[in-house]
């Protein structure tokens, strides 16, 4: 009886082979990037403020940087949300490619180029939304005893190192998200 009921078996899977191959494989999905997007967020959120506490723990975060050490405040907090990024996006792009079953790199790429064009989105309406309250004079801003010039060419190095991590994390988390479907495929022609 039970060799019966594995032959039957057996030719249940042959005929739903098709099927499973045909549905296996899926290309972009708008969805699974406004997922890994929602996760990438919620993970920058989660794990910047655990770097906001190791930086509050280190005495950074709580004023008592002064100003010949801000260049080097601001390179370890730098790289701290370098990671962060990275991270985030990893995670995001994971999320994406396994939801949409393939096309990982794809949408994995596209979770950080999607999250840049909502912020930019975003940025645009509050700032027009806020260009009349804004009171800061920029001589004010001259006034600061801090190295700004230092501190804007470290500020634009880790400003290509954030995009870069996003892309980056994005394509490879993407990449990895698939890879669990190619497994998961390699299981099914084997039975």
């Amino acid at each position: 009886m039970a060799a019966s009921q594995q032959s039957i078996e057996q030719e249940r899977i042959s005929e739903r082979r098709p099927l499973i191959r045909e549905d296996a494989r899926g290309g972009f999905s708008f969805g699974s990037v406004i997922a890994g997007m929602l996760v990438a967020f919620g993970a920058f959120v989660v794990l910047g403020a655990i770097v906001g506490g190791i930086l509050a723990a280190t005495g950074i975060a709580d004023g008592g940087v002064a100003a010949d050490e801000a260049v080097n405040a601001s390179i370890g907090a730098g790289i701290g949300m370098v990671i962060v990024q990275f991270l985030s996006y990893l995670w995001g792009g994971y999320v994406a490619g396994r939801m949409a079953r393939g096309s990982g790199v794809l949408n994995g790429i596209l979770v950080p180029i999607v999250a840049i064009v909502l912020v930019a989105i975003l940025g645009a309406i509050i700032a027009g939304v806020t260009s009349s309250a804004t009171n800061l004079n920029p001589a004010d801003v001259q006034r600061l005893p801090l190295p700004l010039g230092s501190l804007s060419d470290i500020g634009t190095g880790i400003g290509i190192a954030l995009l870069v991590a996003m892309l980056a994390g994005g394509a490879l988390g993407g990449a990895w998200g698939e890879r669990w479907h190619a497994k998961l495929e390699e299981k099914r022609r084997a039975a």
